[in-house]
């Protein structure tokens, strides 16, 4: 591992041990042998020593990079704030991870997933160019962290917002040896319309979309904001969770159940929870809720992406993560 801020990078020269990347308290950009143009992101709590730490990984958006991929997790925007991700991960006790997409060609901060697609007339949502493995750079990211830190990879997550939702998609697909649980947020399964998603192990999945999401639209269609305007159709929610609940192997309908509903802000949260599953299977439909993060940063104005909604928050994420393991 090797640390990309205050100087403490690699050792120079002999064969000593790269300190970490990071110290527990605190975030530091750390750096891959396999993928140097792709450093991540991580904060490790401020615990027990000895004490074996969850992992969430958690994957920007499309044109975004870890550092905004942060940010958004936070109300408003600000990386200090108590309710971001990495916030919850210090007070419960797990590592958090803002992973790097593949930078594009709007410039080196504007990063881009592999996130599948492209044929039989769906959008190619992200790259969809198959040297770049996604599963292989997760896969390096797990490694290089358990090489340093008390990492217990039995407890390892996923979340992502819009592209990096649906890379979580693609990945619960294909690193299903790997990933407890996924949670992905305003992104369906655009991999399986073009590829076979077999995973290993049934899946637990809690899929969080809100319906006035002007971008990726939840009951599908182009994909219709910002740079990643695209006439051809992004997967709908709707088959998204289908595809799930025949994964894991659910039985009959799901039932719907009122949602987490917190603040009098006039969106509503309801529940769809599929019955008799060989995991859970649960979708979050956020009844006027836009296109960002749970509770997290309106980064661009409503009228762009749709309004924020703070009904559903960070420590609901991990409230569904962390009854999981493999």
């Amino acid at each position: 591992m090797g640390r990309t801020d205050a100087g403490r990078g690699p050792m120079d020269g002999g064969t000593d041990p790269e300190p970490p990347c990071v110290a527990p308290g605190e975030m530091g950009a750390c750096t891959l042998q396999e993928f140097p143009g792709r450093p991540y992101l991580v904060w490790v709590p401020a615990v027990a020593a000895g004490e074996r730490l969850p992992v969430v990984l958690a994957f920007h958006g499309g044109a975004g990079n870890p550092l905004s991929g942060a940010r958004n997790t936070c109300p408003g925007g600000g990386l200090e704030e108590p309710g971001c991700l990495h916030a919850v991960g210090n007070r419960e006790g797990f590592i958090t991870v803002y992973p790097s997409g593949t930078e594009s060609a709007l410039g080196p901060t504007r990063r881009i997933w592999n996130a599948g697609g492209g044929a039989d007339g769906w959008a190619c949502v992200g790259f969809c160019d198959p040297s770049i493995d996604e599963a292989g750079y997760i896969g390096a990211v797990l490694d290089d962290l358990a090489s340093d830190l008390p990492v217990d990879l039995d407890r390892v997550y996923a979340t992502g917002l819009s592209n990096g939702a649906a890379v979580v998609h693609r990945l619960g697909c294909e690193l299903a040896d790997r990933l407890a649980a996924i949670a992905p947020i305003g992104g369906g399964n655009q991999f399986a319309t073009s590829a076979d998603c077999t995973p290993s192990r049934p899946m637990p999945i809690l899929y969080i979309h809100g319906t006035a999401d002007a971008c990726w639209l939840y009951e599908g269609g182009p994909i219709a904001c910002g740079s990643g305007m695209n006439p051809d159709p992004a997967v709908s929610v709707g088959q998204s969770m289908a595809g799930w609940a025949e994964r894991n192997d659910c039985r009959g309908e799901p039932e719907t159940l009122p949602g987490p509903n917190p603040v009098d802000d006039g969106i509503e949260v309801v529940e769809h929870r599929w019955r008799d599953c060989e995991a859970p299977t649960r979708h979050f439909e956020v009844v006027g809720g836009g296109h960002t993060w749970l509770g997290g940063n309106q980064y661009l104005p409503a009228d762009q992406i749709g309004p924020r909604f703070p009904d559903v928050t960070n420590q609901d994420l991990w409230d569904f993560f962390e009854a999981h393991r493999l």
